[in-house]
C-alpha cells in the first residue's frame, strides 16, 4: 500500500514539474536547430546565449509548431543544466543572464517572462537580458502582416520584371551589339553584363508565383539565401514568421501584456487585374491609343497591433541593448560586395542602353508599332531602382536606422514601458555601434577586447547590482 502512495506522489511531483511545457520533455530535448541557447565559455559570467535565425537553413517543417517549441527547449536545457556545469560556476553564486542576437532576442526576452511565471526559482537565478541587434518588438518589416509585405514585394518585382522585359525586347537585331558594347565601356563588367542578357533572355516570370518572381534576386546573385523568402510569402502559413510580426500572439501572450492599441493603417493587399487604354507618345504627343492590361494595388484599411503594454517580467530584470545602426546592406555580404555592386552597376547601364534604343526607335516611328514608348518608361523605372536599390531596401525595412536588417525602433522597448536599462560607458537609452553590421556585432562580443565585449562586460557586472530580488 506504501508502495502504491509513494508511486502516486510521483506521479503527481512529475505531472506538476511537466505541467508548464507545451510539449513533451522527449520532444523539447530531440529538438536541434541553428541558434539554439546554450552557454558560451570564454564570455563575462555565466552567459546562456540564443542564437539568431539562420536564413540559409530554415525549412518550415524543420519546427512547424514556431518560436514557442524553440523557446520552450531552450528553457528545459537552461533548467537541467547542473551549476557544476556553468562555464564559471563560483561567479554570482552561479547566476546566469541572458544574451539575444537578432531573432534570438525575441526568444530570450520571451523566455524570461515564461521563467518568471513557470520557474520561479530559475527566474531568480537570472540577472538580467542583454539583446545584440534585436527584434526586441517583432520584425518591423512585418508591420501590417505578412499579406501586405508579399503585397509590396510583388509590387518591387513587377518594377524589376518591366525593366527586364524591355531590355528583352531591346536585345534584338542590330540593336543587341549597342547593348554588349559595354565590353569596351567596362569591360570589368563583361562576365556580369553577359550573366544578365542571359537571364534576361530566358526570364521566367509568373505574375501570381511570387516564389518565381524571387528568382530575380536569386539569378543575378543579388540575394544568395534567398529560399526563406519563398517560405515567408507563399501561400503556405509558416508560424516562425507570424510569431515575429510586431503585436503577434506569441509576443502577447509570452511577452507583452498588450493594451489593446492598434493602428488604423492602409496597407496594401494584392492587386487586382484590369484593362486600361493609353497613348502611345512620341516626341510629347499622343500618337495612337493601346489597349493594356494592367495590374493595380488594392488597399484596406487595417488595424496594425502595436507592441506597447506592460513587459510580462517586472522592473526588478534589468535589460541591456546593444544597437547597430551600420545600415549598408551589403555589409553583411562582405566576401561579395564588390561582385554585387558590380552586378548592379552593369544593371544600370543595360537599362539605361535599352531606354536609349526604345528611344531611337520610337524617333523614327519604328517602335511606335512594337511597344517600345512603354518600354522606355519600363527601362527607366527598373534603372531609378536599382540606382537606389539599398534606399528602396531601407523602405521595406519601415526605418531611415536600421543595421541593414532591422529597424532601429524594434532593438529596443521605450523607458515608458521598461527603465530598469542596463548601461555600458555612455548615458543613454542604449548603446549604438555605427560601425558594426547585424552580425558584425555580435560575432565581436566573443573577442576579448573588443568594443562589443567591453560594453558586454560592463553591462553584466551592472546587471549583478541593479537586479531586484524579493
Amino acid at each position: 500500500m506504501k508502495k502504491i502512495l509513494a508511486f502516486f506522489v510521483m506521479l503527481c511531483f512529475t505531472s506538476v514539474s511537466i505541467m508548464p511545457f507545451d510539449y513533451s520533455l522527449e520532444y523539447l530535448r530531440s529538438l536541434e536547430f541553428p541558434g539554439k541557447a546554450k552557454f558560451e565559455r570564454n564570455q563575462p559570467g555565466n552567459q546562456f546565449s540564443f542564437g539568431g535565425f539562420d536564413f540559409g537553413k530554415f525549412h518550415p517543417d524543420l519546427i512547424p509548431e514556431g518560436l514557442l517549441a524553440k523557446m520552450q527547449s531552450e528553457i528545459l536545457l537552461l533548467k537541467e543544466t547542473p551549476v557544476s556545469e556553468l562555464p564559471n560556476p563560483e561567479w554570482d553564486n552561479g547566476n546566469f543572464y541572458f544574451v539575444g542576437h537578432s531573432q534570438g532576442a525575441l526568444r530570450a526576452l520571451a523566455a524570461a517572462a515564461w521563467i518568471k511565471e513557470n520557474e520561479p526559482e530559475l527566474y531568480n537565478r537570472l540577472n538580467g537580458v542583454i539583446t545584440i541587434s534585436g527584434i526586441n518588438r517583432g520584425f518591423k518589416v512585418l508591420e501590417g502582416g505578412i499579406p501586405h509585405i508579399r503585397a509590396r514585394l510583388d509590387h518591387d518585382f513587377q518594377i524589376l520584371y518591366n525593366g527586364a522585359a524591355s531590355v528583352q525586347r531591346a536585345a534584338s537585331g542590330a540593336s543587341l551589339p549597342l547593348l554588349m558594347s559595354a565590353y569596351t565601356l567596362i569591360p570589368a563588367y563583361r562576365d556580369t553584363i553577359q550573366t544578365a542578357l542571359s537571364f534576361y533572355a530566358s526570364l521566367p516570370y509568373l505574375p501570381d508565383d511570387l516564389s518565381t518572381n524571387l528568382q530575380l534576386f536569386s539569378t543575378l546573385e543579388i540575394m544568395g539565401d534567398y529560399a526563406y523568402i519563398v517560405y515567408a510569402f507563399s501561400d503556405r502559413e509558416i508560424v516562425e514568421f507570424n510569431d515575429v510580426v510586431p503585436g503577434s500572439n506569441f509576443i502577447n501572450q509570452y511577452l507583452v501584456q498588450s493594451d489593446g492599441t492598434s493602428l488604423l493603417s492602409r496597407v496594401q493587399d494584392g492587386y487586382r487585374t484590369v484593362r486600361r487604354v493609353s497613348w502611345e507618345r512620341a516626341f510629347g504627343a499622343p500618337i495612337i491609343p493601346r489597349s493594356n492590361i494592367v495590374r493595380e494595388p488594392v488597399y484596406k484599411l487595417v488595424h496594425v497591433p502595436q507592441t506597447s503594454g506592460t513587459l510580462r517580467f517586472g522592473e526588478e530584470l534589468p535589460l541591456g541593448y546593444l544597437v547597430s545602426l551600420n545600415n549598408d546592406l551589403f555589409n553583411e555580404m562582405r566576401d561579395n560586395e564588390k561582385r554585387i555592386r558590380e552586378t548592379l552597376k552593369a544593371l544600370q547601364y543595360i537599362l539605361f542602353s535599352a531606354q536609349m534604343i526604345h528611344t531611337a526607335r520610337t524617333a523614327s516611328l519604328f517602335g511606335l508599332f512594337f511597344g517600345s514608348p512603354g518600354s522606355i518608361t519600363d527601362a527607366a523605372n527598373a534603372h531609378n531602382y536599382i540606382k537606389n536599390f539599398e534606399r528602396q531596401v531601407y523602405d521595406i525595412l519601415g526605418s531611415p536606422e536600421n543595421d541593414g536588417l532591422i529597424a532601429k525602433e524594434s532593438q529596443f522597448f521605450p523607458e515608458s514601458m521598461h527603465s530598469n536599462i542596463l548601461r555600458g560607458s555612455n548615458l543613454g537609452v542604449y548603446e549604438s555601434f555605427s560601425h558594426h553590421s547585424h552580425n558584425g556585432i555580435n560575432d565581436n562580443r566573443f573577442t576579448a577586447g573588443s568594443e562589443t565585449y567591453l560594453e558586454l562586460e560592463r553591462m553584466v557586472e551592472a546587471a549583478i547590482s541593479q537586479r531586484i530580488r524579493h
